[in-house]
């Protein structure tokens, strides 16, 4: 399955296209559950791009964020939780799997369609070229950057590893410059009882922040 939610890079705000090979019985019995799903409305969709286009408008400029920011402390009760929420596809909650229980509407399709066919590989490429420039600038200043020695790297989520993460939150946010400990569902699960502790890992994820790096 290939996802093209909100923080994707060839995103389309919401969405994802699954192959389904050599499996006929499955690939029909999907068909027939995806076609019970209410389909997603024109409205729905215009609401969503707009609300997209919004967050990233914002996020890519120092004068936005600090708007954000600004508004997250004055009327939220958690600057964190408010930005994060933003640009989370689907937010946690009692009903959170009938969320994705949608049909994709023409708007949708089309724009997931005209992502694919404008795909440039060039382009994608050239980014990631400069977002390992990034990791490897990182690095020299001492700052611990997960898979660094994979040769073969793609970006979605942007890590470092801190000692001391709200230091260094604090200071980029001085500088315009949004950094999260918990903008992703990711986490450290405890071992079963009787079982140990897993310390490299626990490390990893106390001490991890992640990076709002632009692409260009």
């Amino acid at each position: 399955m290939f996802s093209f939610g909100l923080i994707k890079i060839q995103t389309t705000v919401n969405g994802a296209v699954t192959i389904v090979r050599g499996d006929d019985t499955l690939y029909n019995n999907m068909m027939t559950i995806q076609n019970g799903y209410p389909m997603q409305t024109k409205k729905e969709f215009v609401s969503k791009m707009f609300k997209g286009i919004m967050a990233v408008g914002f996020f890519n400029t120092r004068m936005g964020t600090r708007l954000i920011t600004w508004y997250a402390e004055k009327f939220t009760d958690s600057v964190e939780e408010s930005i994060v929420s933003l640009t989370r596809g689907f937010k946690p909650g009692d009903d959170f799997l009938s969320r994705f229980r949608v049909r994709p509407g023409p708007c949708l399709l089309h724009f997931m369609n005209w992502r694919l066919e404008n795909f440039d590989l060039n382009e994608r490429e050239l980014s990631d070229r400069k977002l390992i420039q990034s990791v490897e600038t990182l690095a020299q200043a001492g700052i611990f950057q997960p898979g660094i020695d994979i040769k073969d790297r793609t970006f979605w989520l942007f890590p470092a590893v801190v000692e001391n993460k709200q230091l260094l939150i604090n200071y980029l946010a001085q500088k315009g410059v949004i950094a999260f400990k918990g903008a992703t569902q990711l986490r450290y699960v405890a071992p079963a009882a009787g079982y140990e502790e897993c310390p490299n890992a626990k490390w990893f994820t106390d001490n991890l922040v992640y990076l709002s790096v632009h692409s260009t």
